[in-house]
């Protein structure tokens, strides 16, 4: 059985819902004229159908008669039956288009709850610690911007629905009262059960939906895991492995959806039922309840609009408890990424300054220190390398100077200006990156070229293309730059790839490029002649370069190598070479 506590933790959850949905008092006010007119115009109809009944044009003495008598007069109406039909009328289907108005602005307003969500989630993406989103499947920003923007925008929407109606019920209760205390006391009781029942059953909706949640969260976090290793199940044939967990998944869904259905059908039945046997009750009963015939009519009338109105309610609370989770689940996401917005100074970073790493020292949780007291420079308009064995922490150290990561200990300045005091966007502004396995859209080659640079000239372009090899490549296409290279480049080679995002950031003409082992996929011809490109338009630039390759970095100004997480030596090749020490070490390796 459900206790009190969940009853008013509900409660207060659909008044959250319903006062922090925009437009919200709007809806109210249009509920209560909506009310108001309702509440005037049907008493009326007891006069008008005792004259049909008695085929008499006077109009019988009441209360509400002699009410109304002077507001008739005041407007020059003579008080009658056409005069009281048109008046009930009009007040009758003024309630109505309000409650419609009402319903519209509630839909209105959900579609503008579903762009306002949908755009905090990717902005708030956008600015996220990279840390923070490295550590969380991107499957779960999908699922959340997809699915649960829809489910959570229908839980305002359902709240607010659940207000429309169970004012609207409010409102024939107060009608029926007034004509009849004895049959609104049955109604109240028999709702009152009817209402306890769906309050447990939607309990259980609730649960169910919460379960269909996280089944589709790990649904979702599969399927994008299947995308990005498409090749490699393939290949190796584990394609019907996964369909037959996918399969499996799928018809787990599916029975619970079926259960959730279920609950929600019985709460449909059991309150239409409930309502029907009450009509039933009310026509068999009403000499004992002294209802004569007009009273009877307009009762039937009146709880045959309530009737609606209440199954609808308890729809409605089905579905708000369906789409509680998803709201609950997307506040918490919401949460969860302002709580993770990427740090950021308000120092501008000026060109061309030094980059310096001070006694660095860095770990990712739960591992041992990748980098321990790290100290190097990058000298401005210079060419500096790191070279080391794989997993030494090159990459590490790119990311802590692009700002992506923060050491644990030591400072990292940028001209004169610490870490924690930078404006990062500024120093993203004058840098170009290139990873190992770099990124593409799905568009044509020139998309891919021109994404940073959507004003570039046909000849920088072409000029830039020839520079990294890849003009021939382009006059092979049947349409040139206009080809689409498919999703991510999967029509493309990995050292294609490579030369498109090469070719990209040299359009924007950066102050700092970094190539994190950006040349790793092409041959020995190819990468030799984009060396000296690079090395031509690098000039006047502060270049970084993480090679795997050491023949590439033999014309580097200053070359560190990284070893148990520190700098343990630099300089340039032949003198690195001539030491014989751990560069030495890694030569003579390649070589062999």
């Amino acid at each position: 059985m459900l206790s009190l506590s969940i009853f008013r933790q509900r409660f207060e959850y659909l008044v959250q819902l319903l006062v922090t949905t925009p437009q919200w008092g709007l809806i109210c006010f249009l509920q209560i004229f909506s009310g108001l007119a309702s509440f005037l115009g049907l008493p009326l109809l007891i006069p008008v159908l005792e004259m049909l009944q008695t085929h008499s044009n006077a109009t019988p003495s009441s209360h509400y008669t002699q009410f109304l008598a002077p507001i008739f007069k005041m407007a020059g109406l003579e008080l009658n039956f056409h005069s009281m039909l048109f008046f009930a009328a009009v007040l009758i289907l003024i309630g109505q288009l309000l409650v419609n108005a009402s319903s519209l602005t509630a839909s209105y307003v959900r579609e503008d709850l579903i762009v306002m969500y949908r755009k905090r989630i990717l902005q708030d993406y956008a600015q996220v610690d990279w840390q923070w989103l490295t550590e969380h499947h991107s499957a779960r920003m999908f699922h959340a911007v997809i699915r649960e923007t829809e489910q959570a925008c229908e839980a305002h929407l359902n709240a607010q629905r659940v207000f429309i109606n169970f004012f609207q019920i409010v409102v024939f209760m107060a009608i029926s009262f007034r004509l009849s205390w004895q049959i609104t006391l049955l109604a109240i009781g028999v709702y009152f059960i009817l209402g306890f029942v769906n309050a447990i059953n939607s309990n259980i909706i609730n649960k169910i939906s919460e379960l269909i949640n996280q089944q589709f969260k790990h649904f979702s976090n599969d399927l994008i895991s299947f995308q990005h290793n498409k090749k490699f199940i393939k290949v190796a044939l584990l394609g019907e492995r996964f369909m037959a967990a996918f399969r499996r998944a799928i018809d787990a869904m599916c029975t619970i959806r079926k259960r959730q259905m279920l609950h929600v059908e019985f709460q449909r039945a059991w309150s239409m039922m409930g309502t029907y046997v009450l009509l039933i009750v009310l026509i068999y009963f009403h000499q004992a309840l002294s209802l004569n015939y007009a009273t009877l009519l307009l009762v039937l009338f009146v709880f045959m609009r309530m009737a609606p109105q209440f199954v609808a309610l308890s729809d409605i609370y089905a579905a708000l408890d369906m789409s509680i989770p998803m709201h609950r689940s997307l506040q918490k996401h919401l949460d969860e990424l302002h709580a993770h917005i990427e740090s950021n100074g308000t120092l501008e970073y000026q060109t061309p300054s030094p980059i310096r790493f001070e006694h660095v020292r860095f770990s990712y949780p739960n591992h041992p220190p990748v980098l321990n007291d790290l100290n190097l420079i990058f000298e401005p308009n210079t060419l500096t390398a790191l070279v080391g064995k794989s997993g030494c922490g090159k990459s590490t150290i790119l990311d802590l100077l692009l700002g992506l990561l923060g050491p644990q200990e030591g400072e990292i300045y940028y001209g004169d200006i610490p870490r924690q005091d930078l404006d990062k966007v500024s120093l993203r502004r004058h840098l170009a990156f290139v990873g190992q396995r770099p990124s593409l859209i799905d568009g044509s080659l020139r998309d891919n070229l021109t994404v940073a640079h959507p004003d570039a000239s046909g000849d920088d372009i072409e000029k830039i293309c020839r520079g990294v090899h890849l003009s021939d490549f382009i006059r092979q296409l049947p349409l040139g730059l206009d080809t689409v290279v498919g999703e991510n480049g999967i029509k493309l080679s990995g050292g294609q790839r490579q030369k498109i995002a090469l070719a990209r950031c040299l359009l924007l003409k950066p102050a700092i490029l970094i190539l994190d082992e950006a040349t790793s996929e092409l041959d020995m011809e190819s990468e030799s002649i984009i060396q000296q490109t690079l090395r031509q338009l690098s000039k006047g630039m502060t270049t970084i370069v993480v090679a795997h390759r050491l023949s590439t970095v033999k014309s580097a100004d200053r070359i560190y190598v990284i070893a148990e997480g520190a700098a343990v030596e630099w300089g340039p090749y032949d003198e690195l070479l001539a030491r014989k020490g751990k560069f030495f070490e890694l030569v003579s390796v390649q070589h062999s």
